[in-house]
């Protein structure tokens, strides 16, 4: 074999194996994406369970709970009518339905990549126990002459 020939045929070997290993990163990518937001799914749905063992419901929601949770990047986690559901990338929706009724208001609440803090509210809607879902937004500080203010996310 001619010297063109072994260096062309090596680098298109080359080629193959990176097209591989970078095929596998990204599905190991996506893997460790999925399962962590199946366990973001499982913190939120266990501390509502745990604050209604805990809690008695009332109508203004004083049994209360703060979480906080971690959307990992290229995932997407939203509550929507009762459900959770969360995604990676522009894949499918994977849902995991709570054991108990979970509002958000009038709107969907989509999270994000990134740190959230939640605040639960256990509350009596028709005589039902119902946990209420919202974001608690984030205080930014600055300088000691800066007052801080409510970055809207």
């Amino acid at each position: 074999m001619s010297g063109p020939l072994r260096t062309t045929l090596a680098v298109l070997l080359a080629g193959a194996l990176l097209t591989a290993g970078l095929a596998a990163a990204d599905q190991a990518r996506e893997t460790r994406t999925a399962t962590r937001l199946d366990e973001t799914a499982t913190q939120l749905l266990d501390a509502a369970d745990r604050l209604a063992a805990r809690s008695d419901p009332t109508r203004s929601g004083v049994a209360r709970r703060t979480v906080t949770v971690h959307v990992p990047a290229g995932g997407t986690l939203s509550i929507e009518r009762g459900v959770i559901r969360w995604r990676v990338d522009r894949g499918p929706w994977h849902r995991r339905q709570p054991s108990m009724a979970l509002e958000t208001g009038a709107t969907t609440l989509d999270l994000a990549a990134g740190r959230h803090r939640l605040r639960l509210a256990l509350r009596l809607r028709a005589g039902s126990p119902v946990v209420s879902v919202s974001r608690i937004p984030e205080v930014e500080t600055g300088s000691r002459d800066q007052r801080p203010h409510v970055r809207r996310t």
